[in-house]
């Protein structure tokens, strides 16, 4: 910062204001000293207009004693050697103006470093090590803060250089360790807990992120439970040892046996088509062909399986199919089959056995009519015979 000093008290009013009373001073000349030679002081030095005859050193070797006390370090160099004026300064020169220890850089007019008065011990500590801590004077790491609540690391970026303001903190304490956006509401979006065990997530040398596993074996590796609230869009193949969803009893209410399925399952029609891979790309749809059903013809008779959706980066929404919703649809619908089929077996057995009833008959109308016709051949030779005798 530039030099701003008070006005400073002349010799006459200086030995006036010690000697508490009104005198008169002769003319006299005044000059600055100048010594040619080293100057050895064996003893403390006093240096300004409030020095005292007798004055009580304590264990100060030098002392600067005014109303504004500055110490100024003028480089007189020229050419291409380092010039750059520096000055130590105490305390602010205008009233009501701060306390304040300060190293001002004089010939840039700035003030690079400051400590207020009232600032805690060991506020800014370096350690032999160059380790540096900030109210500890047993800085562990290269940078330790230590405070009694929540110590933590502001960025703050200003809109001086034409972005966007954003301020971000990092910050630990016995509930969590966080980075808040203060900007965007002062929302955590990231957190650690205490006792969170070790590689809870973990980024190896390839970019691939393990979840509870230090040797993450895919882009994205969870070694245990997930669970996923919302979608779930995967990009390629599912390749599980199994796929199972809540099913037990004590998890459901309004348990009631399914209605006739066979109309509704009648009503759908499965097809076969090809998805717009080049109007949706990042849906990661395959270019092969496909089976299944069209979502607004199955909206008609099962709404409730039909769900609107959307991804990012792409506009609107679309309609999805709760596919395993069907599999209890098409079981009810095949056990209904399966009755129809058991019903249908029951009729063609007793259509069998009345068949084998009527073909049994017609064996013995056909023996009957045999013997009938026989009896009838028999009759008539017999009476042509006693035609032929008489």
């Amino acid at each position: 910062m530039p030099k701003v000093y008070a006005q400073r008290k002349s010799p006459e009013q200086f030995l006036k204001d010690q000697l508490g009373q009104k005198i008169e001073l002769k003319e006299r000349s005044i000059a600055d000293q100048v010594i040619a030679d080293d100057l050895i002081v064996q003893g403390s030095e006093c240096v300004g207009f409030d020095c005292v005859n007798n004055e009580s050193f304590g264990f100060n070797t030098i002392r600067l004693k005014e109303n504004n006390t500055r110490l100024a370090f003028d480089d007189t160099s020229v050419g291409a050697f380092p010039a750059n004026d520096w000055e130590l300064e105490a305390n602010a020169t205008a009233s009501g103006g701060s306390s304040h220890f300060a190293i001002n850089d004089v010939t840039g007019a700035r003030t690079p470093f400051k400590i207020i008065a009232g600032a805690p011990t060991n506020s800014f500590f370096m350690a032999s090590n160059g380790k540096i801590g900030l109210r500890t004077a047993t800085p562990v790491l290269d940078l330790h803060f230590n405070t009694g609540d929540t110590p933590a690391i502001r960025l703050e970026q200003n809109n001086t250089s034409g972005f966007t303001a954003q301020t971000w903190d990092m910050a630990g304490n016995e509930a969590n360790f966080f980075i808040r956006d203060v900007t965007g509401g002062s929302k955590l979006p990231f957190r650690i807990r205490p006792g969170a065990p070790t590689s809870s997530v973990d980024i190896s040398s390839s970019g691939k992120v393990g979840i509870g596993t230090a040797s993450p074996l895919a882009t994205l590796h969870v070694e245990g439970f997930a669970f996923v609230r919302d979608s779930l869009f995967v990009k390629g193949s599912i390749l599980p040892g199994s796929i199972v969803l809540p099913s037990d009893i004590k998890l459901k209410r309004n348990i009631l046996d399914m209605g006739s399925m066979s109309k509704i399952i009648s009503s759908l029609s499965p097809k076969t088509f090809y998805y717009k891979t080049d109007e949706y790309p990042n849906l990661g749809f395959s270019n092969t062909l496909q089976y299944g059903l069209i979502a607004q013809e199955v909206e008609k008779v099962l709404p409730t399986f039909v769900t609107p959706t959307s991804f990012p980066g792409e506009k609107g929404t679309f309609k999805t199919v709760n596919y395993v919703g069907l599999i209890p649809v098409l079981l009810q619908g095949l056990k209904e089959q399966i009755a129809v089929n058991e019903q249908q077996k029951a009729e063609i057995e007793d259509l069998k056995a009345k068949l084998a009833q009527y073909e049994a008959l017609n064996t013995r109308l056909d023996r009957l009519e045999a013997v009938l016709n026989k009896e009838a051949i028999l009759s008539k030779e017999e009476k042509e015979k006693k035609a032929e005798k008489k």
